[in-house]
């Protein structure tokens, strides 16, 4: 029968006979892809990766290999057990758990470091005893977790190596990236702040709004964060109105009017009539019904002083009238903190938990939006060439250094790049990607285990 696939062939022809002595085989599709796609090519690639993946998982499946033959040769050192496991069959278990090649290399490594995110458990749970003793302390937690790493680490690496003195510098490499980690946890929330430009201001009266960024909500874009910070402001705001209305008592609204009498008097002895007028405002929002024009109580339901609250901010905080001086957004800010505070006193912590992030939430909400109106990537680059600031500076270097290497076409390479890679780094969703990374515990322990790797093979 004649080969269907004969018409497909390249035929070899005269001009092979110059670079060798035999002509090719005949190049036949070798696939039933017949679009016009090329499956002869795809089809290798495919197999390629195929291989890959098969070794890479090898190499993972003898690093867990690798770990039982430590942990065996480890429990030799106990009284009796010489007898029991025998030196032979651990050396040859352990020889046959070597990885060969770059993919299993990559497999054996990649699970003895994951090894070390097993424990992360107990690390958080350690801290958060710590913690919850009082008097011990604030960086109690942090302290526990790094004691805890270091524990955690040296025991690994004694099971991975089967050596008890390995356990050793397990523990210091435990102890040192756990050191790293908490100071990374700790300025992780300044960087998301920086990412959305949310100023000291807007940290005010106890906000955390980058600790609310990081802990509360998810998202790296500020489209999506803005999002989920709208939307779990939401939810948390249900649950405060369902606290508030469970409560029989009454919250005082005194130390907010006292706030706003002491300003008055303030502005009065300056003769700041405008000053005075505008705070008078403020506090007629606190002591007069609009509706019935009845003056409203100094202690009132629950319900009613988050109502109040809410009026001052979006009246004389949130709203950007120019006409109202900062004098006046200052202590209406303050007149709604106190209020929030008295309802932190009355309604308990489970309250105050969910206040705490709604307040640190909205100027994350409000940031988010503003930043997500900024110009996209293609016209800051534009505006990098424009300026005559020296901002285009990184794309002359890139573009010395790409000609440098690689001609005409390096050096376009190099340009671009040193145009294009300043303003991804300082991007809002770079900044907040580190931010996160920078959080996570389970980076922290995933560097304590790759640093124990990278060590122990330089050894």
């Amino acid at each position: 029968m004649a080969d269907p696939w004969e018409k497909y062939a390249i035929k070899p022809s005269g001009p092979w006979d110059r670079y060798s002595e035999t002509p090719p085989a005949k190049i036949t599709l070798e696939s039933s892809d017949t679009s016009g796609f090329g499956g002869g090519y795809v089809a290798p690639a495919l197999s390629t990766i195929g291989e890959t993946a098969k070794d890479v998982g090898i190499g993972a499946v003898k690093g867990v290999g690798s770990t039982i033959a430590g942990t065996s040769k480890l429990l030799r050192h106990l009284p009796g057990m010489k007898a029991v496991i025998p030196e032979q069959g651990v050396d040859a278990f352990h020889a046959m758990t070597r990885p060969e090649g770059l993919a299993q290399q990559v497999g054996y490594t990649g699970e003895q470091a994951g090894e070390f995110l097993l424990p992360g458990g107990l690390e958080t749970k350690a801290g958060k005893l710590a913690e919850a003793i009082p008097k011990i302390g604030k960086y109690a937690g942090p302290a526990t977790r790094i004691g805890a790493r270091a524990l955690t680490a040296g025991g690994q690496t004694a099971m991975q190596t089967g050596e008890p003195k390995a356990a050793e510098t397990g523990a210091l490499i435990g102890a040192g990236t756990g050191i790293l980690g908490e100071a990374a946890q700790a300025v992780a929330p300044s960087v998301a702040e920086s990412a959305l430009g949310v100023s000291k201001k807007l940290r005010g009266y106890g906000k955390t709004p980058g600790v609310a960024a990081l802990d509360e909500i998810r998202g790296i874009s500020p489209s999506t964060i803005e999002e989920n910070a709208i939307n779990k402001s939401l939810a948390l705001t249900n649950e405060i109105e369902d606290i508030a209305r469970r409560h029989p008592g009454t919250v005082t609204l005194k130390p907010a009017l006292n706030r706003l009498d002491s300003k008055i008097s303030q502005a009065a002895r300056q003769n700041d009539a405008t000053t005075v007028k505008q705070l008078s405002g403020v506090r007629d929002s606190l002591i007069t019904d609009i509706n019935t024009g009845l003056p409203i109580p100094s202690d009132v339901p629950a319900t009613r002083a988050l109502d109040l609250k809410r009026g001052v901010r979006n009246q004389f905080v949130k709203n950007w009238n120019p006409e109202i001086s900062g004098t006046t957004r200052d202590a209406a800010a303050g007149a709604g903190h106190d209020i929030d505070a008295a309802l932190d006193a009355v309604l308990g912590p489970e309250f105050t938990k969910r206040n705490q992030v709604v307040s640190s939430l909205i100027p994350i909400a409000e940031r988010a939006e503003s930043v997500g109106r900024g110009a996209p990537l293609s016209q800051r680059v534009a505006g990098r060439l424009a300026a005559h600031t020296g901002a285009a500076t990184m794309g002359a270097l890139g573009a010395a250094e790409g000609y440098h290497r690689g001609g005409l076409k390096g050096g376009l390479v190099g340009g671009l790049a040193g145009l294009v890679v300043p303003e991804i780094v300082t991007s809002p969703q770079a900044q907040m990607f580190a931010a996160r990374a920078m959080r996570s515990p389970t980076v922290s322990r995933g560097l304590t285990g790759l640093t124990e790797q990278v060590i122990r093979d330089t050894r």
